[in-house]
């Protein structure tokens, strides 16, 4: 791949779970393209922001976020699994 200058290099897979603020709360990166996140750990983040965002359903959130936060839901897991068909 051309990065815009003199040098060549090759994307690095990465894993990033974000929470419905934007905060980025499980970020996975290896420059070893094969070695990849376990689908558990991504499964376990998933579930804490899960518990995380029941404990704060006392505040009140319009539906276009929870159709927003469906919405990255749905494309992360997309996401591995398209990059675990790459792998295999």
């Amino acid at each position: 791949m051309h990065n815009g200058d003199a040098r060549f290099a090759l994307p690095v897979p990465a894993t990033y779970v974000i929470d419905a603020t934007g905060t980025v709360r499980l970020a996975f990166v290896d420059p070893d393209y094969p070695t990849r996140l376990e689908p558990a750990e991504i499964v376990a983040a998933l579930r804490a922001l899960t518990a995380t965002a029941s404990e704060n359903s006392s505040q009140r959130r319009s539906p276009m976020d929870r159709v927003a936060w469906q919405d990255l839901v749905i494309a992360l897991g997309l996401a591995v699994l398209l990059a675990f068909l790459w792998v295999h």
